[in-house]
């Protein structure tokens, strides 16, 4: 049972070993039902916490005359249960409207029938959708693909309040809170970036004194002395050349 200095139809006003905040959201169920009455935010006045409203809402319920149970419930915990008692003279709205259209026509009971709604909080499972991580690797001939980690789908609990209409079909729903269960895992894809594997591919690599004619379509590096440097991919040859007089210390310098 829930500590307490104060219990009416309309509010409930905590005893100070409650821990409850300003602000918390405290959901009510009537546990003889069951049924959900509402969410109500903790409110403080004089040093004391509170919540109120909860009479407005008792009144669509229908309740039965006497004694019922509150639970009452904070970030999915039960604080505890309050004891509540209905009295003889108390009137649902229900009751006055059909006390007042007792002789109403057809049309007026078709929108009675209309508001007698039903609230409820559900728990659903949901998927978490993962991520796909491409990495450029150089190491892979060019528009290759390798997973090296499989993606995982994740799943989070998401608490909806749910109206359902008189047949029972659903009409709108909210959601209150969600929690993550299991987090997802990302795929990771190596994505191939390269016009050679150094896997498979040879190579050969030679330098030597070119003696070349610094006009040649192979070098055309004016008053330069060039080296010729060979790179030999799969018997395919590139010449690149190097001209001595670039760098400050005589060095062959890589000009193209």
């Amino acid at each position: 049972e829930l500590d307490t200095v104060g219990v009416t139809l309309n509010q409930i006003d905590f005893a100070s070993n409650v821990e409850v905040s300003i602000g918390d959201e405290i959901f009510v169920y009537v546990y003889s039902s069951p049924q959900f009455v509402g969410a109500f935010k903790v409110q403080e006045e004089n040093d004391s916490m509170y919540i109120e409203g909860l009479e407005s809402v008792l009144k669509t319920m229908n309740l039965e005359i006497g004694t019922h149970h509150l639970v009452l419930v904070l970030d999915k915990q039960i604080l505890g249960y309050v004891e509540i008692t209905i009295p003889e003279d108390f009137k649902t709205e229900t009751n006055e409207e059909n006390t007042n259209n007792e002789n109403s026509n057809e049309n007026s009971s078709s929108n009675e029938n209309t508001s007698n709604t039903k609230t409820e909080t559900k728990v659903e499972t949901e998927n978490i959708s993962y991520s796909t991580e491409e990495i450029s690797e150089v190491n892979m001939k060019r528009g290759e693909r390798r997973v090296t980690q499989a993606g995982q789908v994740g799943r989070k609990e998401v608490t909806y309040r749910i109206t359902y209409d008189e047949s029972g079909k659903e009409i709108s729903r909210e959601k209150i809170s969600e929690k993550i269960v299991v987090n997802p895992v990302n795929e990771k894809v190596l994505v191939g970036s390269s016009d050679y594997n150094i896997n498979t591919d040879t190579y050969r690599y030679s330098v030597g004194y070119a003696c070349q004619n610094p006009t040649s379509a192979m070098c055309t590096n004016e008053d330069s002395e060039l080296y010729s440097t060979t790179l030999t991919v799969n018997d395919d040859h590139y010449v690149v050349c190097v001209a001595k007089s670039c760098s400050n210390d005589g060095s062959p310098y890589l000009e193209v």
